[in-house]
């Protein structure tokens, strides 16, 4: 159980990296500054950051919550997910059209995305870190 420890540190900077990963993406979107390097590091960051809570999890009590970490989000997270993702795709397909109101939608559904993604991270590593004790 030793290597279990660092699990709910991981999965709380893996909420982090997600979270910058979609405010980059965000911003390459909107062509506001350059930040192709940063979403090259994010992404190498989150491929690892998978790879090592992948490892780590097969040591822990906490597998399946781990397994299937949407199905225990809690219900109103989930819900503000579905409404934040549905608020995403009408603004891509918005600026794919160049219509109005393309730009809004994707700043409050992408900003709106990350920080559920980041609660949801904390809030799963809470539980694993009460789990695994």
């Amino acid at each position: 159980m030793k290597y279990v420890k660092p699990l709910p540190l991981l999965i709380a900077l893996l909420g982090i990296v997600l979270a910058s990963h979609l405010i980059g993406a965000l911003v390459k979107i909107q062509h506001w500054v350059k930040i192709d390097n940063l979403l090259f590091y994010n992404t190498i960051l989150l491929t690892v950051l998978f790879v090592a809570i992948s490892f780590l999890s097969s040591y822990s009590k906490a597998k399946l919550l781990l397994s299937k970490p949407y199905a225990a989000m809690p219900r109103m997270l989930k819900r503000i997910l579905r409404a934040v993702i549905a608020i995403t795709i009408v603004g891509a397909l918005f600026k794919i059209m160049h219509w109005k109101g393309a730009d809004m939608s994707l700043i409050i559904g992408l900003t709106s995305a990350a920080i559920v993604m980041l609660l949801w991270a904390i809030w799963i590593a809470d539980k694993v870190k009460k789990i695994d004790g």
